[in-house]
């Protein structure tokens, strides 16, 4: 998918997580697609990113697993029993469109944006 994404040139810039580690990877990115890949660094690695752009890139990406998190189990996402291939965007864009409601509804209320489990008490 990663190739996708830079091919396409929407996407500048990638952040990626430590399986996504490779010098090879990061240059080839670079310079095929003019594209950032920004991988979550180990502690042990010698190249490290400033103290501050860790700690922003440590918010995006724990914003991103608690969004996956919540898609699969709150959502069920991964649970879709389509019959045809329009059935199965069907149930996706309802699943993603409910999300995204809720978002939109904590946002309006002040509340936290992903704290959806409770939104219909809101």
């Amino acid at each position: 998918m990663l190739p996708l994404f830079s091919e396409r040139g929407t996407y500048p810039i990638i952040l990626g997580e430590k399986g996504y580690i490779s010098e090879a990877l990061e240059v080839d990115l670079l310079e095929t697609y003019n594209t950032y890949l920004l991988p979550t660094r180990r502690k042990n690695q010698i190249k490290q990113y400033p103290s501050d752009f860790c700690k922003l890139h440590r918010k995006i990406r724990r914003r991103v697993e608690t969004t996956i998190s919540q898609l699969t189990q709150q959502f069920q996402i991964s649970r879709i029993r389509a019959r045809s291939h329009w059935g199965m965007l069907t149930q996706c864009s309802n699943k993603f469109g409910g999300f995204t409601l809720g978002v939109f509804l904590n946002k309006c209320l002040g509340r936290k944006l992903i704290a959806l489990k409770d939104v219909v008490y809101a």
